[in-house]
């Protein structure tokens, strides 16, 4: 309307100066009319939107256009070259006014256009009137027709164009809302661990000798578990978005696996008074091959929200299996409770990352239940690529409990072969004796060193990659634990120094230790060379498998390689 206002002014003044006055002022008076009308009416279609106040802009918008082509029409009366080239004009600029401003309504646009189309082709009749001349006529219909598609073309791309925008500026809106709702969520749920990590270690600090000190400890552990939890679903919900899962299928017994999963939680339950049963249904194959890692996480993510909101009464575990295709199975696993429901407006959010329960547990103490809003989604996308589902079965009441049914295809496993390796020998005692750990950073050394210790080996600690090739070369060591992120000289290229050194620890087994811990750093470290990957905080049965793992594959290399001999 700024600009409208303005320049339609300029355009009555032009009037004025062809036409009668009183045709300008009549066609001046309806126009800023019109124009009221709009403004007044877009303002209330604002805070209420109807189709009464649409049509009625629509109304307003196509007489404020047709005042202005009255004028245009007497001008054309005139018969002489300029007030007609200054008709054309006008009507043009009036097309690329709609083109350009009224497009992103496509209704508006299409409507406005309207008087703008009869006028143009009542020019060309009023001249074929004056010339009689049929050519010319058929040359200027050509000629308006292709003007008028070309604008039209320009109202419809033009709108396109608008929609996709306003599209994206809404889904850049909503992923910014939703970016700062999970970071605040995120923010929150890591004070919560980090607060018990910092408390417990200045306790442990200041009185280290306290009767409560097991328990503290105890605590402190719970609490770096949990950080290590939450950072771990934060990997795993960026890496299935990324489709970077990968799921490791071996043969399982899914009974012992299931009752592992329920005795982790059946002390949880007791301890809140709960009652907590453990169902199988007949006929369930012994042996079956899917990915108990995944599966071990979804079923415990659907017990600890089921044991989280229930506060009374029983929570229960349903595992039953259905015949697929050929040697697949069907798994279902319902895991059903008696606690506070899920409120009906709540259902469609569920398993949305980030999204967070208000609701309060059953009892009186009112609280936000604890989670970073991940479990659900993650356990959700996990199961559908196990070839299933995580779903809310429908209930009558929302305070009958609530029952999650999580479903997966496995296979069934053949007769198993019996197995021939030797599990008499120990490579992680037999074969290493000194480890060399390096690392920048002193805290970190002193845990990998402890780990090490733990194992019954002897741990030396370098604090930078000069110093490792140092000791490399002044002492005997049968593996280096390797910080990939050091300042000055990395962890490749300490790792490439060695391999180069040329001299009898050149191919000393190095196992990367790192923060990067997606997918691609674990391909990248191992294409560099490296024989293993540990990412960080590190774990003491992670370290020693990995450990174990590198140099029985070193052993069995050096079998093969003598038996070629």
């Amino acid at each position: 309307m700024r600009f409208r206002v303005p320049a339609t002014t300029v355009m009555l003044i032009i009037f004025l100066y062809f036409v009668d006055l009183s045709a300008a002022i009549y066609s001046g008076a309806i126009y800023y009319i019109c124009e009221l009308m709009q403004y007044r009416i877009g303002r209330k279609y604002i805070k209420n939107p109807s189709k009464e106040h649409y049509a009625q802009m629509m109304i307003a918008s196509t007489l404020a256009v047709s005042s202005v082509l009255l004028p245009v029409v007497m001008m054309w009366h005139l018969g002489t070259m300029y007030p007609r080239v200054i008709c054309v004009s006008i009507l043009t600029a009036t097309f690329l006014h709609v083109a350009l401003i009224r497009s992103p309504h496509l209704r508006f646009a299409v409507v406005t256009t309207i008087p703008l189309i009869c006028a143009f082709y009542y020019l060309i009749i009023l001249q074929y009137f004056e010339r009689a001349d049929v050519g010319v006529l058929l040359v200027s219909l050509l000629g308006v027709t292709a003007f008028n598609a070309y604008f039209m073309l320009a109202v419809f791309t033009y709108n396109r164009f608008q929609r996709a925008l306003l599209i994206a500026s809404d889904a850049a809106r909503a992923a910014s809302t939703s970016k700062s709702q999970f970071l605040a969520t995120m923010s929150h749920e890591l004070r919560t661990p980090l607060n018990a990590i910092m408390g417990v270690s200045q306790l442990l600090h200041d009185q280290p000798h306290h009767p409560a000190s097991a328990v503290r400890i105890a605590a402190l552990q719970r609490a770096s578990f949990s950080l290590k939890a939450l950072v771990d679903d934060v990997l795993d919900l960026t890496r299935i978005e990324q489709g970077m899962i990968e799921l490791r299928p071996v043969r399982t017994n899914l009974k012992d696996e299931i009752s592992a999963i329920a005795e982790l939680h059946r002390s949880v339950a007791i301890a809140k008074g709960l009652s907590f049963e453990l169902r199988f249904a007949r006929n369930i194959p012994k042996d079956l091959i899917f990915d108990p890692l995944r599966v071990r996480q979804c079923a415990t993510n659907l017990l600890n929200n089921a044991l989280k909101f229930t506060d009374r009464g029983n929570v229960s575990m349903t595992v039953r299996t259905a015949q697929a295709q050929g040697d697949e199975v069907r798994v279902e696993i319902e895991v059903s409770d008696t606690g506070i429901g899920v409120p009906p407006g709540m259902r469609h959010h569920l398993f949305e990352s980030g999204y967070q329960s208000d609701v309060p547990p059953a009892s009186s103490s009112c609280h936000r239940p604890s989670g970073a809003g991940l479990g659900l989604s993650i356990s959700r996308m996990l199961a559908r690529q196990m070839g299933g589902d995580i779903t809310l079965v429908s209930q009558i009441d929302a305070q009958m409990g609530a029952t999650f049914r999580f479903t997966f295809t496995a296979q069934v496993a053949g007769p198993k072969q019996p197995d021939t390796t030797d599990t008499a020998a120990n490579p992680l005692t037999m074969a290493v004796r000194n480890i060399l750990v390096v690392d920048d950073i002193a805290t970190n050394r002193m845990v990998a060193a402890a780990f090490v210790e733990a194992e019954g080996l002897n741990a030396t600690q370098a604090a930078s990659g000069a110093e490792a090739l140092d000791l490399l070369a002044r002492g005997q060591f049968d593996l280096v634990l390797l910080d990939m992120n050091m300042p000055q000289m990395s962890g490749l290229e300490t790792f490439q120094a060695i391999r180069a050194s040329n001299t009898a620890w050149a191919s000393i087994p190095v196992i990367a230790l790192t923060a990067d811990a997606m997918p691609e750093d674990t391909a990248r470290y191992l294409r560099a060379g490296l024989d293993g990957y540990l990412a960080k905080p590190l774990d003491k049965r992670a370290l020693r498998a990995e450990i174990s793992s590198v140099f029985e594959g070193r052993i069995n290399c050096e079998d093969r390689n003598g038996h070629a001999r």
